[in-house]
């Protein structure tokens, strides 16, 4: 899978924004087929994406494993960019 660019100044609020943007009409649902996914991260009862799935996507689509290491990372990266800006 590809790795896409981390914007140049990463927030958790853009990440969480895209994942609430996926769209199951988008592909995402051939995606979770794809990857024998769909019964953990599709909601049956509503007829939906979970917003865990639509974060796993959004973390895969960056090229990590899943979101607890996208979130790991750009957590790091805000603390530097801080750190940076206070000196």
């Amino acid at each position: 899978m590809s790795r896409r660019a981390l914007p140049q100044n990463p927030s958790l609020e853009f990440f969480h924004g895209q994942a609430r943007e996926k769209d199951i009409r988008r592909g995402i649902l051939l995606t979770l087929r794809r990857q024998a996914l769909f019964d953990s991260l599709f909601d049956h009862s509503v007829s939906g994406l979970r917003l865990s799935g639509a974060q796993y996507m959004v973390a895969r689509d960056y090229g990590y494993t899943g979101w607890p290491h996208l979130q790991e990372h750009v957590v790091q990266l805000t603390q530097v960019g801080a750190h940076r800006r206070t000196m």
